[in-house]
């Protein structure tokens, strides 16, 4: 069964080059729960280091406008 990608909006780079995602609407926030960081996507999750950003192989679709984020399969 093939996965439907993820939409990530992306919400900016900080000066180290890391870009911030986010993959739900979080009003008001700029909260990142993505990074893309040495052309690795990394997700926001509890892992054998405590929480930190872990190295993900999920599907994804980066967009850049909230609108295209209005549908997405959770």
């Amino acid at each position: 069964m093939k996965k439907t990608p993820i939409k990530l909006l992306n919400i900016g780079t900080l000066d180290s080059g890391v870009t911030r995602f986010q993959s739900q609407l979080l009003v008001g926030s700029d909260t990142a729960d993505f990074i893309m960081e040495d052309n690795e996507l990394k997700h926001w999750e509890h892992g054998d280091k405590g929480f930190q950003f872990y190295k993900t192989d999920i599907p994804y679709q980066i967009v850049t406008d909230v609108k295209e984020m209005a549908r997405q399969e959770l």
